[in-house]
């Protein structure tokens, strides 16, 4: 049986091409853009320059980053926030107890926290020392946003509340019913996002748009609401909810920040990304022994034909007929193309079954995910149509007790039937005009 993935693919439109400024072997964890176009990035416990060799360290593992005047602030898992002018360490703060969950700088001079541990601190960094803590919010405080001199609050008990900065007293609350994760303020609106869900508040919440798993990040740029998720999926909405792009990095997105129309993506795989600005070139290394130019060519042309006729994972499963295993290993690369491509292939085998019989939840999930995402490319509807076919027959009794599961599989079914109903119903206007042609 022969197998190559370039013989089962489609053009994904739904990609749009991205420079890959840099490789690492950890994932990225929170990074920022300075005013002057420097690009910092964290793992685990490091603080990185883009191409620089420096770098910053923190006792524990850094999840949060912030730059603002040429500082850069990070904040780590065990509480503690470090503030840093370039490279050197100005100030240190041990006040949390719990991971630190945003960071900002108000008036130049106040640093804000919020953290895991349910309170929020204000600290002077002129003065050196913390002067206030709020901790009557009974839940982890997830985000905060600063807007007209109020101090905008997301909790975890699903509450948003309003800090007037001079007073310090509480000036607006509005009730989510919902954990709050991250929170902007536009024009006077506030839109804030629950785990996989993003909403603007009116007068009641009003939903925008969704994710199909936790959203990582939540920008207003150029008048729209920008979200990354671990779905892998970098999505723009207009303000009104209308999605206007999405770009699928194939890896769970961990951090998001911008610079001048460019912008920058962490991708839990250890990949840092870029989108706009001037595309990175990368040097050709020349051989650098005289007697071997001769030869340049030939040797060039030699590793090129090697390239080409190794086979890759998914190619090497496929040839030993371990399906299930090549579907398996596709799921996990979060590849849409590999992804495609064997389904494809095992849809013109009629391997499908097989490879989808006995396969674990986790990778069921995966599969449902990738066929909710893509449902609406008109090259891949049959396919999928097989696929939720073949996965409501042989999974729909087993999983009655699984929500999740449950609820993906009806829905997948019911479109499924309101496609299929409409086809039918379209066959039929068109064999009535023809009668009467």
């Amino acid at each position: 049986m022969f197998f190559k993935s370039s013989n089962f693919s489609i053009i994904d439109h739904t990609i749009i091409p991205f420079d890959i400024l840099k490789e690492c072997d950890k994932k990225i964890q929170a990074l920022s853009a300075t005013s002057e176009g420097e690009l910092f990035f964290t793992q685990e416990n490091n603080i990185f320059k883009y191409k620089a060799t420096k770098k910053n360290k923190s006792q524990d593992e850094i999840v949060k980053l912030k730059s603002v005047n040429n500082l850069i602030i990070s904040g780590d898992v065990c509480g503690c926030i470090k503030i840093f002018s370039k490279t050197i360490l100005i100030r240190s703060y041990h006040e949390h107890t719990h991971k630190i969950n945003c960071i900002d700088l108000y008036n130049g001079k106040i640093l804000i926290s919020a953290s895991d541990d349910a309170t929020i601190k204000f600290y002077d960094i002129i003065e050196n020392k913390s002067f206030k803590t709020l901790d009557w919010f009974g839940d982890r405080v997830k985000c905060f946003k600063i807007f007209e001199n109020i101090l905008y609050i997301g909790v975890c008990n699903g509450f948003i509340y309003g800090i007037d900065l001079e007073t310090y007293n509480k000036i607006y609350e509005f009730d989510t019913k919902t954990p709050v994760h991250n929170i902007e303020i536009h024009n006077g609106i506030i839109y804030y996002s629950t785990v996989n869900k993003v909403f603007k508040i009116i007068t009641e919440s009003q939903y925008i748009g969704s994710h199909t798993k936790q959203i990582t990040d939540m920008k207003i740029l150029n008048n729209k609401i920008c979200t990354i998720s671990l779905d892998g999926f970098y999505k723009i909405w207009s303000l009104k909810g209308q999605l206007i792009t999405k770009i699928n990095f194939s890896s769970p997105i961990l951090s998001f920040g911008s610079y001048d129309q460019i912008f920058y993506f962490g991708l839990e795989v250890g990949t840092l990304c870029q989108l706009g600005g001037t595309k990175p070139t990368k040097k050709t290394e020349l051989i650098k022994n005289k007697y071997m130019r001769d030869f340049e060519e030939q040797i060039q042309y030699k590793l090129f034909e090697q390239n080409c006729l190794k086979n890759s994972q998914l190619e090497k499963l496929i040839k030993k007929y371990e399906h299930k295993g090549a579907l398996k290993l596709a799921l996990d690369q979060q590849n849409f193309k590999d992804t495609f491509s064997v389904l494809y292939f095992l849809y013109n085998n009629r391997k499908l079954k097989n490879a989808l019989l006995f396969i674990e939840k986790d990778y069921l999930l995966k599969l449902l995910d990738f066929i909710i995402e893509n449902l609406q490319i008109r090259d891949l509807f049959e396919i999928l149509q097989e696929v939720i076919y073949i996965v409501l027959s042989v999974y729909l009794e087993d999983f009655t007790d699984d929500d999740d599961l449950y609820d993906k599989l009806t829905f997948l079914s019911e479109v499924v039937d309101e496609e299929c109903c409409f086809q039918e119903k379209l066959i039929e206007a068109y064999s009535y005009i023809e009668c009467f042609k």
